[in-house]
């Protein structure tokens, strides 16, 4: 009654009663204070808990953006590999018709010079056919 009376007067004003303190009082009062204590001790833990726990959370984002960041990289130069690629490619098939053409182009300048020559030949041989059946001209 009287002891329950003044804890709750210690506890709502925060003013110790006007009686001396029991030993059972001091008891009370040195539990008090060490329950105060591990709640506030749990408090500031918790807190501590939070703060760490906020921290990781935003260096696990960083870590996430870095990784996607760095997976974006790989795939723009994926892409960009497989364009070089393909540029390569039909690069190779120009070359591949430039030497196709130029293999033409000799074939046909062979088969050109060969006529060539075939016709001088002919011309040659007609103008000697024809210098020996013409009368020869005072000139010559």
């Amino acid at each position: 009654g009287d002891v329950y009376k003044r804890q709750v007067s210690t506890q709502s004003t925060g003013v110790r009663g006007q009686m001396e303190d029991g030993p059972e009082e001091s008891q009370l009062e040195l539990a008090r204070e060490q329950v105060q204590s591990l709640v506030l001790a749990v408090a500031a833990m918790g807190v501590h808990v939070r703060d760490s726990s906020e921290e990781g959370s935003e260096e696990l984002e960083e870590v996430r953006a870095e990784n996607d960041a760095l997976r974006s990289s790989k795939e723009d130069w994926e892409m960009e590999r497989e364009a070089m690629r393909q540029e390569m490619a039909m690069m190779k098939r120009l070359l591949q018709e430039v030497k196709d053409d130029q293999t033409k182009w000799l074939a046909e300048r062979a088969a050109l010079q060969d006529q060539c020559a075939r016709q001088k030949q002919e011309l040659d041989f007609a103008k000697t056919v024809l210098r020996s059946t013409l009368p020869t001209s005072p000139t010559t």
